[in-house]
């Protein structure tokens, strides 16, 4: 009547292949679109912030927020350096580094505008 020869008191191996294979798959994917983001994101900070590459890393979270509220050099013109050492007050020296931030935005040779800025978003 009933076949008890494909009953198994444990899943059968072939069902977690197929999902780890799955899985694999999935963060391989992932990996590679974070890694074409990484590209993008420092190629445009190459063309519109290029000093701001010599003095941080770009991939840190301080770094990634800061860039997600002001992408381009001249959007650091209007702040007072204690409101930029507030929003990178993890460092231990986020007033030097504020300050070298606003002296860096002063002098950028990069070539600033709202769509660069859309651009370097996007990336974030």
């Amino acid at each position: 009547m009933y076949n008890l020869n494909r009953l198994h008191p444990y899943t059968p191996p072939l069902y977690h292949l197929v999902e780890l294979k799955q899985l694999s798959r999935d963060y391989n994917s992932n990996n590679q679109i974070i890694t074409k983001a990484k590209g993008e994101l420092k190629r445009l900070l190459q063309m519109f912030f290029p000093e701001f590459l010599k003095h941080f890393k770009p991939f840190s979270k301080w770094t990634l927020d800061l860039l997600y509220d002001f992408p381009l050099p001249s959007d650091y013109k209007g702040l007072h350096i204690e409101s930029l050492a507030q929003r990178i007050r993890s460092r231990s020296n986020h007033v030097e580094q504020a300050k070298l931030i606003k002296y860096i935005a002063k002098n950028s040779i990069g070539n600033p505008n709202n769509l660069n800025a859309y651009l370097i978003n996007l990336c974030l």
